[in-house]
């Protein structure tokens, strides 16, 4: 709602890049949490089993983790929420532009879609696929499945 006001009040322009600045915005608030939680961990409670479950993979890994956390593919469980902002800050401007060019009927299609194949668990195998890789850690929300949302 607040891309399409921005989007009639100042043009499509400002509302991507207003868009693209929000996303950087929540990026950075993700670095600021993951370093919090790395080093909280790593110094100071990696002998908690519930700190040690959470940060299993950094703990084995910490580049790993740290360049998977870069790049959006390393996000621990309870933590993953503010990469999926990310995403949906850049898809955003996308999503309104498909909109524009085909219609809104063609982007909720592509999106049902998206859900639906979500609905066949892809994202498990996905998981199960990339377990032995210490920078990849997907947290529990399915991105398929959230974005028809």
């Amino acid at each position: 709602m607040l891309f399409r006001k921005r989007a009639e009040k100042l043009g499509f322009a400002a509302a991507r890049s207003s868009s693209i600045r929000r996303a950087g915005r929540i990026y950075r608030a993700h670095l600021v949490t993951l370093c919090f939680a790395f080093v909280l961990g790593s110094f100071f409670l990696s002998e908690l089993p519930g700190i040690r479950n959470l940060l299993d993979h950094y703990l084995m890994n910490p580049w790993a983790a740290i360049g998977g956390s870069l790049a959006l593919l390393f996000r621990p469980p309870l933590m993953d929420i503010l990469p999926m902002y990310v995403l949906f800050s850049l898809l955003t401007p996308a999503a309104f532009g498909a909109a524009q060019r085909w219609g809104w009927k063609t982007v909720l299609f592509a999106s049902f879609s998206a859900w639906i194949i979500a609905q066949t668990h892809v994202r498990d195998m996905l998981v199960i696929s990339s377990k032995d890789l210490p920078f990849v850690q997907l947290g529990p929300f399915d991105l398929l499945a959230w974005q028809f949302l």
